[in-house]
């Protein structure tokens, strides 16, 4: 039997490859795999063109999910139908099982088997409501399925048949269209089910289903009443299970919340004792605000990526300059969007370069494939010892993978791009910047602000190393006004 399955996808470069694998790694003899994309612009059209002889894909403008899924239907050629989300998987044997319950049970029109719940990492989580789900799915009843949403979606499959008698998604509904789907199913056949794990649902806060909860069982309960007008008790055991529902939900948001806030006291409460005994030790250095009447807001991700400014007299006309942009420009785009200004990002390493080509950049920020050097010429970068990681350094590591980088003084950058004065300098170059910093202060350069990350917790720089940078901008007449917590990240305004 020929099966396919298809991914409605939208901007998904951090999942799609993982859905991608799982479904061609089941290594079914007769697989239609159909991706259909929204029009992305992240990166995932370069992943689908990576396995262009493997799948159907194609990528335009859609209504949405449900109009991406009826598109997908629409070429499918198979006998039995699934859609897959671009950030959730499959089980290893997934297809096979499904495959030999439709030849074992000729008259069944649509089976479903157990999910597991995943995070970002893939881990297993929310294994209770795992445990509750697998519980109510052993035995199917439409009674059953009209007093709650037990069914899986991504371990949901179907006869294409069921789309000529029934239709497809409905396109109006936006969280509960596969619900919808499994009612209007279910009045007139009853599910198979697969006692085994076929799927894993990826929950995360930014997906889907992890921004919406209340809005996803208010539409369930209303598609219940729908279609269960002749179950008058499964609608009120419904009810009951919307108000259990949504204040399980409640209270496991309330948690989350507030083991979050205790976990970030315990992790700065850590940092601080960590940074007390290094310093003690001689392994790290103390230094503290030095003007703290300096207005002062953050810009960029929360978690990295970002720093604190001074907006004063942050205009159109200011000039930023980024070095070391590796795969995170939010601060760069902040800094646009809140000022309007001209941001000059550059950054030598290959990553980085790939990267910033497959993104969609505003014209005020302008890219340069170089770094920033004590000299203008070139210098031998080596790449992280963690593959995953981006950026390289001035320190070998890896020498049969070095690259070769062409950098430039301060001075000469600000010459050949016509500029006189910078008002931010941010500087994230991996141990260069004590060097970076001795030229800046010698080319007596106009900058208004210096964001700089310090990198003494490299084994091969000393924390005097760094004491001794920040007095030298201290007697050049920079202070710092702002610290981050992990006292990496330091912000230094010249205070006339």
């Amino acid at each position: 039997m020929k099966i396919s399955i298809i991914t409605p996808s939208y901007n998904q470069a951090k999942f799609i490859e993982r859905t991608i694998l799982s479904v061609l790694s089941q290594n079914h003899p007769n697989l239609e795999y159909i991706v259909i994309d929204g029009g992305s612009t992240d990166g995932t059209i370069e992943i689908l063109k990576k396995y262009s002889d493997k799948i159907i894909w194609k990528s335009e403008k859609d209504n949405g999910q449900s109009d991406a899924i009826n598109k997908g239907f629409k070429i499918a050629t198979g006998d039995i139908i699934a859609y897959l989300n671009s950030d959730d998987t499959y089980e290893s044997e997934t297809l096979r099982k499904v495959t030999d319950f439709f030849q074992k049970n000729l008259t069944k029109k649509w089976v479903y088997g157990k999910c597991k719940i995943i995070n970002e990492k893939d881990q297993e989580i929310r294994k209770p409501i795992t445990w509750y789900k697998n519980l109510l799915l052993k035995n199917y009843s439409y009674k059953k399925l009209l007093t709650e949403n037990f069914i899986s979606q991504p371990a949901t499959f179907w006869k294409k048949e069921i789309l000529n008698e029934i239709g497809n998604f409905n396109t109006t509904e936006n969280f509960c269209m596969d619900y919808e789907f499994w009612l209007r199913i279910g009045q007139k056949y009853p599910a198979g089910i697969i006692n085994s794990y076929l799927a894993n649902f990826r929950y995360y806060i930014n997906s889907k289903s992890g921004s919406v909860n209340k809005k996803q069982f208010q539409d369930e309960l209303r598609l219940a009443k729908k279609y269960g007008t002749a179950y008058p008790l499964s609608i009120f055991l419904h009810q009951i299970n919307y108000y259990k529902i949504t204040g399980i939900y409640k209270i496991l948001n309330m948690f989350n919340k507030i083991y979050s806030k205790i976990e970030t006291m315990l992790r700065l409460l850590y940092r601080k004792f960590m940074f007390l005994i290094k310093t003690i030790t001689g392994n790290e250095i103390y230094f503290p605000i030095q003007s703290r009447n300096i207005n002062k807001k953050y810009l960029g991700s929360q978690k990295y990526g970002g720093w604190f400014i001074c907006p004063d007299k942050i205009n159109k006309n200011s000039i930023i300059y980024s070095f070391g942009v590796g795969e995170d420009v939010s601060f760069d785009l902040d800094i646009i969007r809140k000022f309007n200004c001209n941001v000059f990002a550059f950054d030598p390493t290959p990553k980085s370069i790939t990267w910033l080509k497959k993104q969609t950049l505003p014209k005020k920020f302008s890219y340069f494939k170089y770094g920033i050097g004590a000299t203008d010429g070139f210098i031998q970068l080596f790449p992280p010892i963690n593959p995953n990681h981006i950026s390289h350094s001035i320190f070998q590591k890896d020498s049969q993978n070095s690259i070769k980088a062409k950098i430039a003084k301060l001075k000469t950058i600000m010459h050949n791009l016509g500029h006189n004065r910078i008002s931010i300098l941010k500087m994230d170059i991996e141990g260069s910047e004590y060097d970076v910093i001795n030229d800046i202060l010698k080319s007596n350069l106009e900058i208004d602000q210096i964001l700089v990350e310090f990198h003494h917790r490299f084994s091969q720089i000393s924390p005097q190393r760094t004491k001794r940078a920040i007095k030298k901008l201290n007697k050049a007449g920079y202070k710092i006004f702002s610290i981050s917590s992990s006292r990496e990240e330091y912000s230094f305004i010249k205070l006339k």
